[in-house]
């Protein structure tokens, strides 16, 4: 290929801010630049390298800065050497140069760490000041508590915009994070600015989104539901504007979704908008080639003219300049803004930070929200990052509802199987606690090749246990406090209470009780006390007291009254003593 003879339409590079040197602008024979909403814009450079100069040479070493303007000093691209290619076609060496904007140093790695009191706007910000970008970012509503990140940062920045419908892309040293607005742009007339013009609409797309979703403060589900687009990005041209509308078509489709997994209300309107703008978006492509126009950008809009009914506004997603020896040209796509066509490693994300599969270990690190559920449990989730950590989680409870239900709230450092409410890491839920080699369960019986026995412990070693043994003694119910000195057991063979020295045991009901005090003294009191038996009753004691406030009977078919050595009957009264006959020896 020969290269083009270089005049005043040629683009300016400025590699390290300095001009290409002519003796290797001389070499130039093509450059290309596009752009996109949502990728990683790229520069192509292009050269007749002979005799290997320029390869061999160091003025496109990796992570050389490179600028690329038009005639004026209006930048159309801003980035660093990231790949080279050499080619060689019978002989001939053919040097490809491919510089990146510096979103690409966002795709290099993952990223597992979490987002505490910020909004979408306050992480952007973040991200781009680490890597030495500024941040324009409009505002976003609603502050989480809690944001997980598992993914690269352009994958993590992809998802951001794409939840709260924004665009995104790098400008120069900007990152910007931006709302659609229909911004001024040129007006390219047919056959005169304009060399080729194309537009396609179709009404095959849904008339409304609802994206639901649960808010466990409220106990109310969350429905977001969008109708009507963001007229920023719809064309205006008659002739296609009804297909980004909903027409006859699509008048009773409506797509609802769960799997977005919505925060709050907030959250889910926006989703729902975001969805409902992206179809209607979609539905209408454009395509045009022009001179060279450096004021053709993405995130912008370009109004055509001398199209007939095509005439109107586009909003352009999409923008390619390309210099060769046919001379200088831009390209400009609109309408569908869903990323497509990254090159090379700089792919699409497939993991999102908003969705986890499956479930996780975790240790746990907080017991009991102050400022929410007092049941909530903080964990960690040491075998992703030591340091990762999560927002409140709340716990699987068995029969749980308004003040019922098990309560067994982990303790601190307990290893806990963690899962997350439709897949969403901001909403964790335990679901239960594992033992380990460190944390050993308690001690359960086998009876043969079944299980004995099972246990119900506590951290300091109370326990219910049920025995499910084949004897009846092994079948019992015991309820047993930690030592197992106190205990009370219930079994097919027995039912036994124990008590150690020292400790009182008292069974009240009202005024009625039975109390074993810590001396071992017995104390029986009711409002009538009543002592039967089918054969004998023995009372018998060191000293032996009846005592009747008002009188005290005694009656028997035959009464006995026996001493052993003396016997004292007196009375303060008179004292009468009957019998048929009265013997007194």
């Amino acid at each position: 290929m020969t290269a083009p003879k270089m005049g005043a339409i040629a683009p300016d590079i400025l590699v390290n801010g300095t001009a290409l040197a002519a003796t290797v602008l001389d070499q130039l024979t093509g450059v290309k630049v596009r752009t996109s909403l949502g990728l990683t814009g790229r520069a192509t450079l292009r050269f007749d390298d002979i005799g290997y100069a320029i390869a061999a040479g160091a003025t496109f070493k990796i992570g050389t800065a490179v600028e690329i303007q038009m005639d004026g000093g209006t930048s159309l691209f801003t980035g660093e050497v990231t790949g080279i290619d050499l080619q060689l076609d019978q002989g001939v060496p053919d040097l490809v140069v491919i510089a990146d904007d510096l979103s690409y140093r966002m795709t290099l790695g993952n990223k597992v760490r979490s987002y505490t009191q910020m909004t979408y706007a306050d992480m952007i910000s973040k991200i781009a000041g680490e890597y030495g970008l500024s941040a324009s970012a409009d505002s976003t509503s609603g502050q989480f508590d809690y944001t997980l990140q598992a993914d690269s940062d352009f994958g993590f920045v992809s998802e951001l915009a794409e939840r709260v419908g924004f665009d995104w892309w790098v400008e120069g040293k900007t990152l910007k994070f931006k709302k659609p607005i229909a911004s001024s742009g040129p007006t390219l007339t047919v056959a005169e600015q304009l060399r080729q013009f194309s537009v396609r609409g179709s009404a095959l797309h849904p008339a409304a989104t609802t994206v639901t979703g649960w808010a466990p403060k409220t106990k109310q589900p969350v429905v977001g539901t969008a109708s009507s687009a963001n007229g920023a990005v719809l064309p205006t041209a008659t002739l296609v504007s009804g297909f980004a509308s909903v027409g006859s078509l699509a008048s009773s489709a409506k797509l609802t979704t769960s799997a977005q997994s919505p925060f709050d209300q907030a959250e889910a309107d926006a989703m729902a908008q975001r969805s409902v703008t992206a179809w209607a978006s979609s539905a209408v492509t454009a395509r045009g080639t022009t001179l060279a126009n450096a004021a053709i950008k993405i995130g912008g809009s370009v109004t055509v003219a001398g199209a007939g009914p095509a005439n109107g506004q586009y909003f352009v997603t999409e923008v390619e300049h390309s210099y060769s020896e046919r001379g200088f040209e831009t390209r400009f796509t609109a309408g569908d803004r869903r990323p497509s066509g990254l090159v090379d490693t700089l792919t699409a994300p497939k993991r999102s930070s908003f969705r986890r599969d499956g479930l996780v270990v975790g240790v746990v690190t907080a017991v009991g929200n102050s400022e929410g559920s007092p049941g909530d449990v903080k964990i960690k989730f040491p075998g992703i990052d030591d340091q990762l950590s999560s927002g409140w989680a709340r716990l699987v409870s068995v029969g749980g509802g308004n003040k019922k239900g098990v309560t067994f709230m982990p303790e601190v450092n307990d290893e806990v199987i963690v899962g997350f409410e439709n897949g969403d890491p901001r909403r964790p839920v335990i679901i239960g606690a594992l033992f380990n080699g460190k944390d050993a369960q308690p001690a359960f019986v086998m009876d043969g090749s079944q299980v004995g026995s099972r246990q119900i412990t506590s951290r300091l070693g109370h326990a219910v246990e049920f025995g499910d043994g084949a004897a009846p003694d092994k079948q019992y119910i015991s309820l047993t406090l930690a030592g197992g000195a106190t205990s009370v057991m219930m079994s097919k063979k027995e039912f036994a209470a124990t008590v150690p020295a020292g400790i009182p045991l008292s069974i009240t009901a009202g005024s009625a009780s039975f109390k074993i005090g810590n001396d071992g003294s017995i104390t029986i009191q009711g409002s009538k006390i009543t002592l039967k038996a089918d054969t004998d009753v023995e009372i018998s004691g060191l000293n032996v007291t009846t005592k009747a406030s008002v009188k005290a009977s005694t009656s028997g078919t035959m009464v006995e009254m026996k001493a052993n050595a003396t016997l004292d009957l007196s009375a303060s009264g008179p004292a009468t003593v009957k019998g048929n006959p009265v013997m007194v020896n």
